[in-house]
Parts: C-alpha cells; sequence; structure tokens
C-alpha cells in the first residue's frame, strides 16, 4: 500500500511533468439550458486536460457564494467569461458577485489582477457581438454558433495550455560573434547590496532591544523588498532551465529559498531579543505566501515556489522558538490558520497544512525530497549554526520542532476521538500523521539533541494537554497506537529502512517528569 499523500499526478517515473492549469469558469444563470451548456463546455475543456472550477461542481448549500468566486478568480492561472448579453449587462452594472445569480468579474477585480489572465468568449444572438467594457479591446473566442463549437474549443484549449497551431520559432545564435552571452547577474534593489544574514541579525537585534520603531521599521522594510524583487529576478533568470528529475529539485530552489535569509534573521532577531513588542513576527507568514506582483501562471513548481519559502521559515523559526524554550511561540506557529488557495473548505492549521509541513509543490509534493532539502538548508546556513551555537545544535533543533509538530498532530487526534484501536486495521484508514517524521530521519546524536530540547518544553505541553481538557491518564495506552501509525507511516515513505527511531517515543515519560513545574507556568 502506497501513501496516500505521497502519491501524486505530478509525477510520471521521475521525470517531472506540469499539473494541469487551473481555469474558473464565469458566468450568468441565464436560464436552465444556458446552464447545461456551460456544464458540456466545462466538461469537454476538462476532457482537454484543463481543471475548470465550476460552480456547479465546487458549491453546496450554506457555501459561500461571492467568497467562491473571489478566491477562484484570484487562484486560477485564468478565467473564462461566457459572455451572453445578460452576462455583458451585469458585468456593465456592476452586479459581479452579488448573489448566486449575478455571479461576473466586475471591471474592478480585472483591474486589480490583470487583463490577460481574463478570456471573453461571446455566445450571442446578435451581430456585432458584446463583451464587458473592463475588456474593451481584448481579443475574444466566438462560441455563438454551435458548428463550430469543436474548433472554438480547440481554440480556446490551446490558448490555456500556450499549445498554438502556429509556433514561434526560436531565436538563433548571433553568427556574427564567437562569444556566448554570459548569464545576467542577480539584479539588487536600489537599496544596495545584499547584507550577510549574521550582520542584518546583530542590527535587527540592536533595533529591537533600543525599541527604535522608526529605524526597525525601515530596515524590515527594505530587506523585505530586496526579497521579493531578488524572488522574482531569480525566477526569470532560471525557469527556463527546471530540472527534469525531482531528485534534482532541492540543490535547484535553495538559492531561491537563500533570497529570504535576511528575513529570516530579523525574525530571529526579534524572538532573541526578549522584547514582547517585537517577538511574535508571525503576521510575515501572509506576506511570503502572497508575494507583490508574483505571477501566478505557468508550473506548478514556480507558481507555488513562495510556499517552499514559507516552509523553510515555519522549520527556521519552530526550530529557533523552541531551542530558545519559547515554546509559546512555537505553538502559534503551529496552530497558525492557513487557507488553501484552491478550495471552500475551511482554513487548517498549520501543523495539518501539508503542502507547507512538508509536501511543498515546488519539490514535487513529495515528503522525502522534502527532508533531503530541509537538511541541506540546514548543513549550509553557517549564520544559523552561530545563532544556535553550532551545526549540530541547529539541525537538533529542527528535529525537536517536527518532533513538536506530530506531538500536536496526536494531541488534536486524541481531542477529537481519532486514536483508535489499530489492531487487525489498515493504519492509514484511521488517521495519517499529518507533519512528517523528519526527526526520525536524523542521525543518533541529532536525534539526542531533539530529545532533550523536547524535554525541556514539555511543561508547556502539559498545559496544553490541561487546557484542552484531554484526558491525562488515558495518553500512554493512545500513545502507544500513535506510535504504531508513525513506524507504518515511515516504513511506507521510507520505503529501504528498518532502523528508525523516534526521538519523541517516550512522551509520556517526558510529560511525568515535567509535572511539577506547571505551577511555574
Amino acid at each position: 500500500m502506497s501513501d496516500p499523500i505521497e502519491n501524486s499526478t505530478f509525477q510520471i517515473g521521475a521525470e517531472i511533468i506540469p499539473e494541469p492549469p487551473t481555469v474558473f469558469l464565469s458566468y450568468s444563470h441565464d436560464s436552465d439550458a444556458h446552464k447545461e451548456w456551460v456544464l458540456t463546455l466545462a466538461t469537454q475543456l476538462r476532457a482537454a486536460g484543463i481543471n475548470i472550477l465550476l460552480d456547479q461542481w465546487e458549491l453546496g448549500p450554506g457555501d459561500d457564494v461571492p467568497k467562491f468566486m473571489e478566491r477562484s478568480v484570484s487562484s486560477s492561472l485564468r478565467v473564462i467569461m461566457v459572455c451572453t448579453e445578460e452576462y455583458v449587462r451585469k458585468a456593465d452594472d456592476g452586479k459581479g458577485g452579488v448573489g448566486y445569480e449575478a455571479m461576473v468579474v466586475t471591471g474592478e477585480l480585472v483591474s486589480d489582477l490583470g487583463t490577460r489572465k481574463f478570456i471573453p468568449i461571446t455566445r450571442q444572438t446578435a451581430d456585432p457581438k458584446i463583451i464587458p467594457k473592463c475588456m474593451s479591446g481584448r481579443f475574444y473566442v466566438d462560441f455563438s454558433c454551435n458548428s463550430e463549437l469543436e474548433k472554438s474549443i480547440e481554440e480556446l484549449a490551446r490558448d490555456i495550455h500556450k499549445a498554438p497551431l502556429v509556433q514561434k520559432p526560436p531565436i538563433g545564435i548571433n553568427p556574427y560573434t564567437s562569444e556566448a552571452p554570459s548569464p545576467a547577474p542577480l539584479a539588487h534593489t536600489d537599496e544596495g547590496a545584499i547584507d550577510s544574514p549574521a550582520a542584518v541579525y546583530s542590527t535587527a537585534l540592536a533595533l529591537a532591544k533600543s525599541e527604535d520603531f522608526q529605524q526597525w521599521t525601515a530596515f524590515v522594510h527594505k530587506h523585505k523588498k530586496q526579497a521579493q524583487e531578488n524572488l522574482s529576478t531569480w525566477r526569470a533568470q532560471n525557469q527556463a532551465s527546471t530540472p527534469r528529475t525531482k531528485d534534482a529539485l532541492p540543490e535547484f530552489f535553495l538559492p531561491a529559498v537563500e533570497l529570504y535569509n535576511n528575513v529570516f534573521a530579523i525574525v530571529i532577531a526579534a524572538i532573541d531579543s526578549g522584547n514582547d513588542k517585537f517577538r511574535n513576527q508571525l503576521s510575515l507568514i501572509d506576506w511570503i505566501r502572497e508575494p507583490k506582483g508574483w505571477e501566478r501562471n505557468g508550473q506548478t513548481l514556480w507558481v507555488e515556489l513562495p510556499d517552499l519559502i514559507l516552509f523553510t521559515f515555519q522549520a527556521c523559526i519552530g526550530a529557533f522558538t523552541l531551542n530558545r524554550q519559547q515554546p509559546d511561540l512555537t505553538y502559534s506557529l503551529a496552530t497558525t490558520p492557513l487557507a488553501d488557495r484552491y478550495s471552500q473548505r475551511e482554513t487548517q492549521p498549520l501543523f495539518n497544512y501539508s503542502k507547507i509541513v512538508g509536501w511543498p509543490e515546488s519539490l514535487g509534493h513529495h515528503c522525502s525530497i522534502t527532508d533531503t532539502f530541509i537538511k541541506n538548508y540546514f548543513d549550509k546556513q553557517e549564520w544559523l549554526h552561530e545563532i544556535f551555537g553550532d551545526q549540530d545544535t541547529a539541525i537538533g533543533s529542527y528535529g525537536a520542532y517536527y518532533s513538536f509538530l506530530n506531538i500536536i498532530d496526536f494531541l488534536s487526534a486524541s481531542k477529537n476521538g481519532l486514536i483508535q484501536d489499530t489492531k487487525g486495521k489498515e493504519p492509514f484508514n484511521i488517521h495519517i500523521p499529518r507533519a512528517p517524521l523528519f526527526s526520525a530521519n536524523l542521525s543518533a546524536e541529532h536525534q539526542q539533541i531533539a530529545g532533550a530540547i523536547l524535554k525541556n518544553n514539555c511543561d508547556f505541553l502539559n498545559s496544553v494537554i490541561k487546557e484542552n481538557k484531554i484526558d491525562r491518564e488515558g495518553i500512554p495506552e493512545e500513545w502507544k497506537a500513535w506510535m504504531i501509525l508513525c513506524y507504518s507511516w515511515l516504513h511506507q515513505v521510507y520505503k529501504n529502512r528498518f532502523d528508525f527511531n523516534i526521538p519523541h517515543k517516550k512522551f509520556p515519560e517526558f510529560l511525568t517528569q515535567s509535572e511539577g513545574r506547571l505551577d511555574t507556568l
């Protein structure tokens, strides 16, 4: 049996292929016949390899219709606007999104998101054809003639897949020079060259301790701007050379993540300052996930690159807060609610959000590849080694953080009655550990460090158990069942290994040892 989280249509063998483009189909509910026509169009486009978001498939009683429309428009690669006369009238009247029958895209929304994203198609009886004023002058595809329907669908699908019938030929090499062009250097911002993370940490620490809010704000803004601008530049320079195999992804994307090291260093300095006005920097999560001007067209590897940066951010900050015995910040990070751009589901806590904690799309949505990446990152960041004390402590600290996430997952499952007797049952039919067990794949030395750090923070976990009214007496038995699930998960993911050790496998004993310190919290 394969790990259901590990499976992905993203890869065939060792070759990376793009996922189907996601496209939102916007239309007005003119009549039952028109709704049926739209449904047929959506079905045919899905058959052409396009992931269509359609209200008839996605919405049910009680769903928030305006929110569905807003999320679908913002998260999709393209938006198809089915321009009947009624649709155009509603769009021009500014009634888009008001109620289920008026789910249209307004001119303001189009202006915000960029017009190349939107594809108007016409289905009208009169001539000349009309499209919303906000799309005036834009090329449209005419679907008014049923006899030309197959041709129109092909034209539309080819545009979405970026596969035109007439291909632009490549530009040849300049025959009049013997020198090959050099790759363009990474462009720095106007605010100067990039400082080292160690220097940024020292400056940020001094600013936080002095409570110089004006200089702090300017300093943070400078490095945030540098990170986002340099990430966009790096993408433009490297997107054409994407690796063809998943194993090459960690090394390939590491330089992109390192562009955010200075932002990571600022957050770590804020935590280290001991100043309550600075220590909680979790508002940066949304800033990391949604870079200003980030192009969300193209291969998923690139579109979701900010989530790989957020994955690394949470690993660094989670490791550091536990290392500094500030588990309240670790817990706040682990339980931060995150919204899924591509669904109507409720927000999920970070520890339960697979694409952030262990399966980033930019690493092929593959847990063991992600494990390789984060080990490589912690191995190479000398500035982190200096802040943590040494390389081994840094690696052990991130192991402690992933043990912490696993424990929070267990406590959540226990609170909600999801830990069951595993005898005679497939473990994955009971409950899947939702945060990967990266700590189980560390060396014995690093696991020992991880276990020691976790023990130092167990008094806080005892308080979490108490506040959530989890049956303290029942934890030892439930933990045995949980460990069976965890070891089963490990053997499914790392198929050629059988010598795993989980540094927090004696978690109930850790709790007992720390119970006497609860009153000091």
